[in-house]
């Protein structure tokens, strides 16, 4: 009894001095006491396997980065016209369109350099053994803002979900996309997976750049047309949708598709129309005020000729002014000269006169 008591009184809690009561008080705290640091325990137990998990799934990527370093670097060695694009790519020299054909070696390769070129406006890399991999890594590269691409191709290339997914991520945010094919790939992993499609669907809503988009032969299906059909309510930019050979979709849906396109191209018409009045009214403006620079400077020009003359009429004014005072000055000395000289012989004179008249006396 005294020990209940004692361990009673040891975690906080007045015995009722009943020993029945005060044990099975007693069992109850030791219990409680179990149950949270089992608890305890195995929360501790998680989180170190969560730990071990997270460094196994860190180790995991850092070793599938690293091989996949080494078979982009394998591939650059074996393939010199890929390296030399590489190189063009890093120093913004390639051509404006460029076309490759191989796996996802070769996509992560270009996708790794693809933001930062801005010389690269059309790749084709169709016809290729892309994959997920290589379809992704080109998919992220697009998603980069600063990404200059304008149209890419990517025809058969066993792209599935994930790299319809990643597109659809891309698309999203990207502002220079007009051109997107990817025909020929199948996108729902044979009707079974919607989510990567979903995406792309979802994201046409929220672009206006994308004006092609290729998704013939892709394995949309009802399912994946329904989607698309919903997403493209929202857009006014893309003027050329196929989606050919995916099964037979619902009517009312492909009547909605076909005509949202319609309504997008008279939409883009008339925006082509009211940019070429905004184009000419610009080119007017341009013209008037080139003329009236032009003029202004005529004018300056007439100004500064006749400021000139102005100038040269006051420097000949000036000069003659000061030719007829240096002859008058001339002048005057001459005279001054003169009549000393006459003052001097008058005086000579007078000295002759009066010692000619003292002789005669």
């Amino acid at each position: 009894r005294e020990d209940v008591r004692r361990e009673l009184h040891n975690r906080g809690i007045q015995p009722v001095g009943v020993h029945t009561e005060d044990t099975q008080r007693l069992k109850q705290e030791f219990q409680n006491e179990y149950d949270e640091a089992k608890q305890q325990y195995e929360e501790l137990k998680r989180k170190r396997e969560e730990v071990l998990r997270e460094e196994e799934e860190r180790l995991r990527a850092d070793q599938v980065a690293l091989n996949e370093r080494k078979e982009e670097a394998s591939i650059l060695q074996h393939e010199p016209t890929l390296r030399l694009f590489i190189e063009l790519m890093r120093q913004n020299k390639t051509n404006s369109e460029a076309c490759f054909s191989g796996g996802a070696a070769m996509g992560r390769a270009i996708a790794r350099e693809l933001p930062a070129c801005l010389s690269l406006v059309t790749l084709d890399l169709s016809n290729g053994d892309l994959g997920d991999n290589g379809g992704c890594a080109i998919a992220r590269a697009v998603q980069n803002p600063s990404c200059s691409l304008r149209r890419l191709g990517l025809e058969s290339n066993k792209l599935g979900p994930p790299s319809a997914g990643e597109f659809g991520k891309a698309i999203l945010v990207n502002r220079s996309l007009t051109s997107l094919s990817l025909e020929n790939n199948n996108l729902t992993d044979g009707h079974q997976e919607h989510d990567g499609v979903q995406s792309l669907a979802e994201s046409l809503a929220c672009n206006t750049t994308l004006t092609s988009l290729n998704l013939n032969r892709t394995m949309l299906g009802p399912a994946g047309l329904s989607y698309f059909c919903k997403g493209m309510m929202s857009n006014s930019t893309l003027v050329i949708f196929e989606a050919d050979f995916n099964g037979t979709g619902r009517p009312e849906d492909q009547k909605a598709i076909l005509c949202k396109i319609e309504e997008n191209r008279e939409l883009r018409a008339t925006n082509d129309e009211e940019a070429k009045q905004t184009a000419l009214m610009e080119r007017r403006q341009r013209r008037f005020k080139l003329l009236q620079l032009e003029r202004e400077a005529r004018l300056l020009e007439e100004k500064r000729q006749a400021d000139d003359r102005a100038r040269l009429r006051q420097e000949e004014r000036h000069r003659k002014f000061e030719e007829a005072r240096e002859a008058r000055r001339i002048a005057l000395e001459e005279g001054r000269l003169l009549a000393q000289d006459r003052q001097k012989q008058w005086e000579e004179d007078e000295i002759a006169r009066k010692k000619k008249g003292k002789k005669k006396k």
